[in-house]
């Protein structure tokens, strides 16, 4: 479109040449029509010279601040202000074709030149506020993980060596993965997927922290019950002066009583699945509840060292196994077991025995030789919760 008023009017130059040969009147009116030529070729050519300058520098000035807003993260971080600035470049572009359709002269890009503008400034102030949004989230999220990453350790502190149902550690499992990809992609600076990760990696703690608790609370409702016990242990050494066999079993500790007073303290391993009574044969859980030694086996006797034979089940252990079974918590087929014992073979440093309490074979040499058949032996759930499980107890 610039070379046109150039070649009109070389073109009218040759027009006029050629017309000098021809007759006067017709020389007339082509040099009339010619003058039209020169005039309109003029007219053209100052309408380019007068038509208003197009927003291009205003459009690509929107267009950069909407590319730098993006860099820095704004369509994520404050969407709506970056979809404005979006929305009024492209109004712009629309208003500039629009008035590009229309004769030069006439001509109106301002409303185009504001609407770019605007969208310059928006994406400018979304890009602000998405690097301080950025800069919040990075600081939050960053206490978000530590404060998780506390939680997480502080649950293995309270329940790792507890025998739990198998879907709590799955849970905490999966906390522990996420927690971890999480971090991993907020040092990457993938904020957005940190976050992600890090709230699927809450829920899962939560969820294992729930049945945790549920299952405490349950276990810790026999607590007066087994602080009635022991109290009744100790009361019987004392009137009768004689041995008393106390097994807590949270603890891992097996107490020997003598006239009422703590004479002895072993370290106890139990069934794996000691959290919980005895309900039946097979289950690996260790019993609570008070015995009696009913023999005593010596060293070539056991299998174990030597033992202490127990009169497991009891008749209270009994008569619950029969309302376990009529209330059909329990199959039809169910044993209740037996042959619980202390034996010795025990120092493994973790829960092995198939309900038993285990001592190393050197505590179950002492041990043996303080009691004798009749000696009473308390099995309970805990003596004295630490204060992490206080909040378990019931009202």
């Amino acid at each position: 479109m610039d070379d046109l008023p150039r070649r009109a009017t070389a073109f009218a130059g040759v027009f006029w040449l050629e017309t000098m040969s021809w007759s006067r009147g017709r020389r007339r009116v082509l040099i009339f029509l010619g003058v039209l030529l020169i005039l309109g070729v003029a007219f053209l050519g100052i309408s380019h010279i007068w038509a208003p300058d197009p927003p291009s520098g205003e459009y690509e000035a929107a267009l950069k601040a909407i590319s730098d807003a993006r860099e820095s993260g704004a369509k994520a971080f404050v969407s709506k202000p970056f979809a404005e600035a979006m929305r009024l470049a492209d109004e712009s572009f629309r208003e500039w074709k629009s008035q590009n359709t229309r004769w030069p002269l006439f001509r109106n890009y301002t409303h185009a030149r504001e609407l770019a503008v605007k969208a310059r400034q928006m994406a400018e102030e979304a890009a602000v506020k998405s690097k301080s949004a950025r800069h919040d989230m990075k600081w939050s999220l960053q206490n978000s993980l530590d404060s998780l990453r506390r939680a997480v350790d502080r649950f293995d502190q309270h329940y790792s060596d507890l025998p739990l149902e198998k879907t709590v550690f799955r849970n905490l499992t999966n906390s522990r993965i996420n927690l971890t990809e999480a971090q991993k992609a907020y040092k990457r600076g993938d904020l957005h997927l940190a976050r992600q990760k890090f709230t699927e990696s809450r829920r899962f703690l939560q969820t294992a922290s729930g049945k945790a608790t549920t299952q405490m609370i349950h276990y810790f409702s026999d607590f007066h019950k087994w602080k009635s016990t022991y109290d009744k242990a100790v009361q019987w050494s004392a009137s009768h002066k004689a041995a008393a066999i106390v097994v807590d079993k949270m603890a891992h500790r097996c107490f020997l009583l003598k006239n009422g007073k703590l004479k002895k303290e072993f370290v106890a391993e139990l069934g794996p699945r000691w959290l919980g009574n005895k309900a039946r044969k097979g289950d690996k859980a260790t019993p609570e509840g008070w015995y009696q030694v009913t023999k005593l086996k010596g060293k070539g006797h056991s299998r174990y060292h030597k033992a202490l034979l127990i009169n497991y089940p009891n008749d209270e252990d009994k008569e619950r196994f029969r309302e376990a079974k009529r209330k059909g918590l329990l199959p039809g087929n169910a044993e209740i077991g037996g042959l619980i014992e202390i034996h010795g073979e025990g120092g493994k440093g973790y829960d092995w025995t198939n309900g038993c309490v285990a001592l190393s074979n050197e505590d179950m040499d002492y041990l043996y030789r303080q009691v004798a058949v009749g000696t009473p032996v308390v099995i309970v759930g805990s003596l004295d919760p630490p204060a992490e499980y206080q909040r378990f107890l019931p009202e």
